[in-house]
């Protein structure tokens, strides 16, 4: 990728290097920054890969503007203005005109899922997150669509129900049909789950690669992208959706489970609805990410092989939830 002079658009040294970093995003590419040759990274480099309009995250830097305000225990990467007083800037790709931000280089290495007490303190910390952004003033910013619109997630994928059907051949009949079952399923108890939950801007990806940690303390959150109107509990769903699943059917997945849930229990307790709809929620983040999935697929940006790996997880993981989704909430129960 040819990126432009960046000394020319921030308040940058002309001598800064600019070097691709392992930790990026699915969506978008990072680069860090250096003053020059040899020098620590001060800055990141961030060139979105599905945006080249301000208006698509615009949400994203209003909520990272008005976070940088409030007293939290970690940072968030809020944007550096540029020399023309603008908090993002463009640059010409392959694929065309791709919006960039810089942010500050933020300490930290991404969690562990295995290590219980860094699981607590994301806990922890996701409640901390969504106290502070239930005071955040979103009127009049483009949003996001929320998780429960799965016909919105990519669009490329109008309705979600027939997105399996897309695949055609690449997917066995009876795996679709046992594909579209779930969506079916999840569609029916997300809408029962809206009416009874109430919305707050939240996070949208609380996943290891979107926070940084040292040693037990959380150190930052990153990547606000999806940040959009949705029942509190979601982003607690989403954070259980990837930290459990590689020890399915091992206690340690209960450790991890009670981990997370004692460290958001200890700033804000679930009720009762919130604990039911548990199994629902996270079902539904499974779904979402595969509409994106099967998107970006039929968009030509991602492999077969990623749909079908997901496809295999999302059915793995409905049959445990139904088969252990009230034991979940059982335990849920018992957290505080």
């Amino acid at each position: 990728m040819q990126l432009p002079k960046l000394h020319e658009i921030w308040d940058l040294p002309s001598s800064c290097v600019i070097e691709p970093l392992a930790r990026g995003g699915y969506n978008n590419f990072l680069f860090g920054v250096r003053p020059c040759t040899g020098a620590p990274i001060t800055n990141v480099l961030r060139v979105y890969g599905n945006h080249s309009s301000a208006r698509h995250i615009e949400h994203e830097l209003a909520a990272l503007l008005q976070l940088q305000r409030q007293k939290l225990p970690f940072s968030v990467p809020t944007p550096e203005i540029t020399r023309r007083g603008e908090i993002c800037a463009t640059t010409i790709t392959a694929e065309g005109q791709r919006l960039m931000v810089l942010l500050p280089f933020l300490p930290g290495v991404n969690p562990n899922t295995a290590d219980l007490a860094q699981a607590e303190a994301v806990g922890r910390t996701i409640a901390q997150l969504l106290r502070a952004m239930k005071k955040l003033d979103v009127r009049g910013v483009r949003l996001p669509p929320p998780a429960r619109d799965l016909d919105r997630v990519h669009p490329l994928i109008t309705d979600a129900l027939l997105a399996p059907e897309e695949l055609g051949s690449l997917l066995d009949e009876q795996k679709c049909i046992a594909v579209q079952d779930v969506l079916a399923r999840t569609i029916e108890a997300t809408e029962a789950c809206w009416k009874s939950l109430g919305s707050q801007l939240t996070h949208g990806d609380v996943i290891p690669g979107n926070v940084l940690v040292e040693g037990t303390h959380v150190t930052a959150v990153l990547d606000f992208e999806n940040c959009a109107l949705n029942p509190p509990a979601m982003d607690l769903a989403g954070a259980l959706d990837t930290w459990l699943w590689d020890v399915i059917g091992r206690d340690a997945l209960w450790e991890r489970f009670n981990a997370l849930g004692h460290g958001y229990s200890s700033v804000t307790r679930l009720s009762s609805k919130e604990i039911t709809a548990l199994p629902t929620l996270i079902r539904l983040r499974n779904a979402v990410v595969l509409m994106h999935l099967i998107g970006r697929f039929l968009g030509g940006l991602s492999p077969f092989i990623d749909v079908e790996s997901w496809i295999e997880s999302f059915l793995q993981i409905d049959a445990w939830l139904a088969k252990n989704g009230d034991r979940m909430c059982e335990r849920a129960a018992k957290w505080g």
